[in-house]
């Protein structure tokens, strides 16, 4: 024992001195109180004592706002008088745990308040939820104890008790803050009376009635009800926690001190019914409702009100995943005023202005036109009334012809007392009404009723309107409400869990409320989720009495409450509504209580596709006493897309869009493969037992950006009871949540609906500065005085963020001028803006940036537009004027799954602006200023700066410096002297040494050098002293004319040796025997250059990826077994590195395929020329020439292109008809791919037509029989991509697909079989092979490219293909995958090594050829020109085979690069690569054909009659 308390002294000791935690938003984070914090202690501390203590003995002044001392927490929330500082005055105070800042909340916003002449029937709400029959087997919520932490109860209202303590309905509780209190200013007034009579809105009271009012039997006058009505568990007992004052907000700290004492009094159930903005995961508030969830406590919170800004805006509590998030759901019915015709009642709605109607006064009526119903008449009313309706009130039709007030406003000008508008159906509408007459609506049926009393023969027919009227279905019946705020939450986690009634609730309210808002009874209907969370909590508390509060964790109660809720279909369709929006649907109290069976998960979160897991599971357990058979079904809901084309700003209720189509799926796995039925009958589990089910998920398609949210419904049905249908939730986003921008940078629907307000053009609407009111862009190096002109800054946050800010950063070489004024030159910099609205200044930095909307909403604001001024935060975090230079402003924004306060570049969304030069007020009048230098500072992103090219070069300023000075320049000052020396040589024996014009080309390309040589070495030289526009600009033109000149020079040699050749008289023998011992070294040394340098690229990047892989691997596992997570961990900076290492590898794999691919045809080129000797004037060799020398030169263009940042977006849905607004390469496919087509199926076409009648004489030997196989397979391949091309344009569905994706890989391996077969018969001619010694190697070709078609149509057979290429199931892709390329490999191989081996051959025989030549043999001469003719034919083969090398090969790079590197083909680069290899693909129809015909003179003849083309 004695150690055990020295134990704990050391521990208190060490923590005296240790400095405290910093937790949850900072210091400048919105709505934070000003020098307020809260400071958590060791439990054994005294807090206030030793906090006194310490601020006695700095002389601080303070104010304690609240101390919790329990056994959940021990802190104490404090406000400093005057100025403080958390490093001096929080850090150092003994016994520190952790420190958070104070923020203020908002108090709960209403989507309606009205008196109960509008209230519901109860009783028919609960019989929708389950309540009413939960009470049949006796659930009322005895001995269930609710908090309700709010602003306070009006305990003595009947409904409630009337009054507070034990043995009253509010038994407990306690008031935090006082009447006075209103938040900002303001310290609370703690008292033990949570009692709230002075509030407007009495939402403390409300809520409460909710849950446990019960207006049964209330007498007492003042607060008799229209309607007898009871909460959900009416005998549950009320704790009441007064967080708010009579007006005003509240604050995190009171919330925490609320949620602990709750706790601590025994509270069953938590109810927080508000959604507060924006929230923190580590905030007093937070970490309170997570920690009391845990012990036990079920914390159930509303989702909030914001559903009109669209997704992803659940609030907070109720995206905790501790607690329970509540959506809510429209009433069934409502109360209404009724009018008496005939002594028959009829509902009817009042205009919202307007003189009020008086009840139970009866009303004369005059009918305008007693047949305007009979005849439809669309313009009753509109003129002067046909009646006389002085006194009375005057009855019109409703129509399109002029709105109601208008038509009723005629009336009145007529002397009628009221207007009565009767409408076209029986549904109720909304009226405005009309300040000048009362104007009532009425159902048709009601209308024809007073109509059939007049013609009768009524002479003064009337009408008697009643108070309490009739109830009258709402219309949208347990339709999910339009205000709840849907998820998902920013991590992708299902929230809301299910719904409850919040649409025109009816409750208590305080006499106060009433008196201030005008209504006759202490009740009133108030719609928002704030009542949609009490009502859940009195399911709870039904549910907790039933099964016993000690025996169900949290994990049980929420999955009985969303296994038995029932979802919802979307509002006017036949489709289920997005769990997003809804959760597991509407609760149903009788069937959660009950339920028998419990299946968990209750909700699965599938993440996005990046973050998909392979598979996914939940387990059915059966609590009964018998054996069950379960029938399991997958029912989709509709997919939501929030987003637009080409747009960045997240759509809101209005333009989200809702499609079911395409809208993802999971499937069964049984035995480790998906089942293709929705079904999964006959699964028993014996009672006590439990079952376990796989599922697999496919993402939906996303119509836009890639982003779209899909989800549904696991529907189990069980054999003992048809009505306890169990519903699973799942829900997940398609696409990659983590790359989608979080600033905006183009959005043509911020700008028509909210830019265009401010006057702001479309190209202005972006992330970014601007210049004056007008918004004009800033440019490059624009000179700005921030303090006095005006400059706009809109920082637009197109989804929410866990941290966004905007720094300034130095582009100067001095960075002393930042630190010298103390700002830091290590941190970012924070700039400080000025609302333009408000004109309060603030840092820019927002931790938990939510995302803006359209239209402002209650927590959902809409952009702001700043100023800047100049002034930033230095590194005491004081506002200062930043010194005159240039800057640049980085908007960053952290990507979704990042780390909080990660450091590293690839986690942030970063928008930066062009250069501009500050100047301020004291040196406006001078122009001269820093100019930005090459290199940026440590704290801006990574990028590819230009030199500043008007400063003498140094190491400082130029990061080449070294590459420059210490390698380039030696070189061209020893290329000077070594040039040099060869061309005065050469001057002084000129007359000797230059005597015809090769000679002199030699000496023209020494001296090009000696010029280049000596010109650069004067630059770099002069560069080290001297730099101005004029240099640079002649160092320009020297480089370029020099390089101009080197090439010139070569091209004139190369030239000149052609020339040589050309006219020699000497032998092909003599030629090969001459070639000189230079060019032979010189040729074979590039080729083994090239071949090596490439080759050594490609296994270094294979192994750099392979072994970067593994890594990652390891760091993964080594953060799995140590646990941890945390942002420092040295696991987790090794991935974040790891990562951004691999994303750079992925863009030298591009870089170095497109380099090789610009120059490996020009080195094919040189082979053909300048090693095998073919003609170069030959059209064929000419153009293949011309042809790669283009893609050389387009080396440059590409390099550039891989430079440009334009998003390109994905293709739409794939099973969609393929248009321009869903298909990116919709041009390329129909103006560039189709025409091709088209040609080819007519030139082929006209090849094989002219062929055919001849194939007797012309197909006699198996060569041609090969040629016209080529023929037939181009022209099928023509006819079947023309006809998949026209076909997409009106029809797209899974057969066609796996149509297309057949069609296209089987002619691909037609071709290669073709041309392999065209190499293989080569050799068998050349090496005079029989019929019968080649048919093996022939027949066992053709059988190998059959298996190969044979296995293509059964994968896609077995597996549907969602882009028209490949298979979709991922067994079928591998084995697809490996088979293609190694198809590809294998043939392209043996073309090569058929035609490598008869070249080799054919060379033999020549020289053996040539020998019996000389000896004269006559024997030999016809062999001689029959290997002649044969060599000439292989040259043309090896053509033929270098262009289809030239057609696939990038297509086949291309979809490595995309299928098995997984690169993003959104890249532009990447894009524009595979629309080259598309075109080039295509091509090869009409090249390959052509060709045939080209070097077949046999055929050539026959299909053009003779002529030679």
């Amino acid at each position: 024992m004695l150690l055990t308390h020295l134990l704990q002294l050391y521990a208190l000791l060490t923590a005296s001195h240790a400095r405290p935690l910093r937790r949850g938003a900072p210091e400048h984070a919105p709505n934070s109180l000003r020098c307020a914090y809260l400071v958590n202690f060791p439990s054994t501390i005294n807090g206030p004592a030793f906090l006194k203590q310490h601020f006695d003995a700095h002389a601080i002044e303070y104010q304690v706002r609240v101390a919790v001392n329990n056994t959940f927490a021990n802190f104490v929330s404090f406000q400093i008088l005057g100025q403080c500082n958390a490093a001096e005055q929080i850090e150092t105070i003994p016994f520190a745990k952790s420190y958070s800042i104070i923020r203020e909340l908002d108090r709960p916003v209403l989507m309606s308040f009205e008196p109960s002449e509008a209230q519901p029937n109860p009783e028919l709400i609960h019989s929708t939820t389950g309540v009413n029959e939960a009470r049949a087997i006796g659930l009322t919520g005895k001995g269930i104890k609710v908090a309700v932490i709010d602003g306070g109860v009006y305990y003595r209202h009947p409904a409630l008790g009337g009054g507070f303590g034990p043995g009253y309905k509010v038994s407990g509780g306690y008031d935090f803050v006082g009447d006075a209190f209103t938040g900002m200013g303001t310290l609370p007034e703690p008292d033990l009376d949570p009692l709230d009579d002075c509030s407007r809105k009495s939402h403390g009271t409300h809520v409460s009635g909710i849950i446990a009012g019960d207006a049964r039997g209330v007498i007492e006058d003042g607060f008799v009800p229209s309607i007898p009505w009871t909460g959900v568990a009416p005998d549950a007992e009320i704790l009441a926690y007064r967080v708010f004052g009579c007006t005003g907000s509240t604050a995190n700290d009171l919330i925490a001190a609320a949620i602990f004492a709750a706790a601590v009094d025994g509270a069953h159930i938590i109810n927080i019914s508000s959604g507060f903005f924006p929230s923190y995961s580590d905030d007093p508030d937070s970490i309170a409702a997570e920690m009391v969830g845990k012990a036990g406590h079920f914390v159930i919170a509303s989702a909030g009100n914001d559903g009109k800004a669209g997704p992803f805006v659940i609030g907070h509590p109720g995206n905790s995943r501790g607690g329970l998030g509540v959506a809510s759901f429209d009433n069934s019915a409502s109360k209404h005023p009724s009018v008496q015709v005939n002594g028959k009642e009829f509902p009817c709605n009042m205009g919202r202005v307007g003189p009020k109607l008086e009840f139970g006064k009866e009303f004369r009526i005059v009918v305008n036109n007693a047949y305007a119903n009979q005849f439809n008449l669309q313009n009753d009313g509109s003129g002067i009334p046909s009646s006389n309706a002085t006194g009375a009130a005057l009855l019109i039709r409703q129509g399109s012809y002029g709105s109601i007030s208008t038509r009723c406003d005629l009336a009145s000008q007529a002397g009628a007392t009221a207007c009565v508008v009767y409408g076209t159906t029986e549904k109720l509408v909304t009226i405005s009404g009309s300040k000048k007459i009362t104007i009532v609506f009425i159902p048709n049926s009601a209308g024809q009723a007073i109509i059939d009393m007049v013609l009768a023969g009524t002479l003064t027919p009337t009408i008697l309107f009643h108070k309490q009227g009739i109830m009258y279905e709402t219309g949208t019946t347990n339709n999910l409400s339009i205000f709840s705020s849907p998820g998902l939450t920013d991590d992708l986690f299902l929230k809301p869990d299910l719904g409850g009634i919040g649409g025109q609730v009816l409750s208590a309210i305080s006499p106060n409320s009433a008196k201030m808002n005008g209504y006759s009874e202490r009740y009133a209907t108030l719609t928002g989720t704030s009542m949609a969370a009490p009502y859940v909590a009195g399911v709870a508390a039904l549910v907790l009495q039933h099964r016993g509060v000690h025996s169900i964790s949290f994990h049980e109660l929420r999955g009985y409450l969303q296994n038995t809720a029932r979802p919802a279909i979307l509002a006017k369709t036949r489709f289920l509504n997005s769990p997003a929006y809804q959760g597991a649907g509407l609760v149903n109290a009788y069937q959660a209580a009950v339920a028998t069976t419990l299946v968990l998960p209750s909700a699965i979160s599938l993440n996005d596709t990046d973050n998909l897991e392979p598979y996914t599971s939940i387990t059915i357990y059966n609590r009964g006493i018998v054996d069950v058979q379960y029938t399991v079904r997958i029912k989709d809901s509709v997919s939501v897309d929030p987003y637009l084309p080409k747009d960045d700003f997240t759509q809101d209720s209005k333009t989200t869009g809702f499609t079911a189509e395409n809208t993802g799926q999971l499937q069964f796995i049984y035995q480790n493969e998906p089942t293709q039925s929705m079904y999964l009958r006959n699964i028993i589990i014996p009672a006590g037992k439990s079952d376990t089910l796989y599922f697999r998920a496919q993402p939906a398609q996303a119509k836009y950006n890639g982003i779209a949210i899909y989800g549904g419904y696991i529907e189990i049905k069980t054999s003992i009871d048809a009505n306890a249908t169990i519903h699973v939730p799942y829900a997940g986003v398609s696409g990659s949540w983590r790359q989608k921008p979080v600033w905006v940078r183009s959005s043509a629907s911020l700008h028509k609906q909210w830019a265009s307000r401010y006057g702001i053009p479309f190209e202005s609407t972006a992330t970014g500065i601007y210049l004056t009111n007008k918004f004009n862009p800033v440019h490059e190096n624009t000179i700005i005085n921030c303090t006095q002109e005006s400059i706009q800054v809109l920082a637009l946050i197109g989804s929410t963020t866990k941290h966004a800010f905007v720094q300034a950063v130095w582009q100067g070489t001095n960075v002393d001028a930042l630190s010298e004024i103390g700002f830091s030159v290590t941190a970012p910099v924070l700039v400080q803006l000025i609302d333009t609205k408000t004109r309060a200044s603030r840092v820019a930095d927002w931790y938990r940036a939510s995302r803006s909307t359209f239209r402002a909403s209650p927590c959902i604001q809409e952009p702001t537009v700043f100023q800047f001024k100049g002034y930033a935060y230095n590194r005491n975090g004081q506002s200062a004027r930043l010194p005159p230079g240039p800057y640049k402003l980085f908007f960053k924004a952290l990507k979704p799954f990042s780390p909080k306060g990660s450091t590293a570049i690839v986690d942030y969304d970063v928008v930066q602006t062009a250069y501009l030069q500050h100047i301020s007020r004291a040196n406006a009048s001078t122009s001269t200023t820093e100019r930005p230098p090459p290199q940026q500072q440590q704290q801006q992103p990574i990028s590819i700066a230009s030199t500043n090219q008007y400063e003498p070069r140094t190491m400082q300023n130029e990061p080449n410096f070294i590459l420059f000075y210490y390698i380039d320049l030696p070189i061209f000052v020893m290329g000077t002297l070594f040039n040099g020396y060869i061309l005065q040589t050469i001057l002084r024996n000129y007359s000797r040494l230059v005597r015809d014009r090769l000679d002199r080309c030699v000496t023209l390309l020494i001296g090009t050098y000696f010029t280049w040589s000596a010109a650069s070495t004067v630059q770099y030289s002069v560069w080290l002293f001297h730099a101005s526009s004029w240099f640079y600009r002649l160092s320009a033109m020297s480089t370029s004319i020099q390089i101009l000149l080197v090439f010139g020079a070569s091209t004139l040699l190369a030239l000149e040796r052609f020339f040589l050749i050309r006219d020699s008289n000497t032998s092909a023998a003599s030629l090969s025997t001459s070639a000189s011992l230079e060019q032979t070294i010189w040729t074979v040394t590039m080729l083994i250059s090239f071949v090596v340098m490439n080759a050594s690229i490609a296994v270094l990047y294979t192994l750099t990826f392979r072994y970067s892989s593994k890594m990652l691997r390891d760091a993964f596992e080594a953060m799995k077994m140590t646990g941890s997570d945390a942002i420092g961990h040295p696991q987790r900076v090794s991935i974040s590195h790891l990562q951004l290492q691999r994303k750079i590898l992925s863009k030298c794999f591009l870089m170095f395929g497109i380099v090789f691919f610009s120059y490996a045809p020009e080195a094919l080129s040189f082979v053909l020329v300048r090693t095998l000797k073919l003609n170069q004037w030959d059209h064929p060799i000419f153009w293949f020439q011309t042809v790669s020398r283009v893609l050389l030169v387009l080396d440059v263009i590409t390099t550039a292109v891989l430079e440009n940042k334009t998003n390109i977006p994905m293709p739409g849905n794939l099973y969609e008809p393929r248009t321009m607004q869903n298909e990116p390469n919709f041009a390329l496919f129909y103006y560039v791919d189709l025409p091709i087509f088209i040609l080819g199926v007519v030139f082929n076409g006209y090849i094989l037509c002219r062929l055919l009648p001849k194939s007797k004489s012309l197909l006699s030997e198996r060569l041609e029989r090969v040629m016209m196989l080529l023929f037939a397979a181009y022209f099928s391949w023509s006819v079947g991509a023309t006809f998949i091309y026209t076909i997409w344009l009106f029809h797209a569905s899974e057969w066609f697909y796996k149509l297309s994706a057949i069609i296209t890989s089987v002619q691909i391996v037609l071709l290669f079989g073709g041309n392999t077969l065209l190499a293989l018969e080569r050799f068998f001619l050349i090496k005079e092979f029989t019929f019968d010694q080649s048919r093996p190697y022939f027949f066992g070709a053709c059988c190998c490219i059959g298996a190969m078609v044979g296995l293509i149509v059964a994968l896609f057979v077995s597996s549907p293909s969602y882009d028209g290429i490949w298979p979709t199931n991922p067994v079928e892709q591998s084995i697809w995958t490996v088979s293609m390329l190694f198809s590809f490999i294998a043939m392209s191989v043996a073309i090569v090594v058929l035609y490598t081996l008869t070249y080799l051959h054919s060379s033999k025989m020549l020289r053996e050829g040539l020998e019996k030549a000389k000896a004269a043999d006559p024997v030999f001469a016809d062999s001689l020109v029959h290997i002649q003719l044969e060599r000439k034919i292989l040259k043309k083969c090896c053509i033929m085979a270098g262009s289809l090398f030239l057609c696939y090969v990038p297509e086949a790079l291309s979809f490595i690069l995309v299928r098995t590197l997984h690169l993003d083909q959104r890249e532009p680069r990447l894009f524009m690569f595979q629309s080259i290899a598309r075109v080039l693909l295509v091509l090869d129809v009409i090249v390959t054909p052509a060709l045939i015909l080209y070097f077949m003179p046999s055929l050539r003849r026959a299909v053009f009659g003779g002529k030679e083309v």
